[in-house]
């Protein structure tokens, strides 16, 4: 997700879920498409405008989601702030 900081999102199929309200889209590249919270801008989604998942914002959850972290990415570009020590795998891309 765009962020100047730690992002957590989980790919989900497009036909397994549901909004609720009106996302403001922006095409941020030829294959690319961003979601938006139409109120308070908040980053909600990253849409590949050619594949079957769109990765959604785990703060957009309103209700628990069993749903627990699988790795870290770009971790080559991690800064000074925090430290991974949870184990999980991490791809420097």
């Amino acid at each position: 997700m765009q962020s100047g900081h730690v992002g957590a999102s989980v790919d989900v199929d497009r036909t397994a879920h549901s909004v609720i309200g009106t996302p403001v889209w922006f095409a941020s590249s030829d294959t690319m498409r961003r979601g938006f919270c139409g109120i308070c801008d908040a980053v909600l989604f990253r849409d590949p405008l050619h594949g079957p998942r769109t990765a959604v914002a785990m703060r957009a959850f309103d209700d628990p989601t069993g749903t627990r972290l699988a790795l870290h990415i770009f971790t080559s570009q991690q800064d000074d702030a925090y430290d991974i020590v949870d184990g999980l795998p991490q791809n420097p891309r």
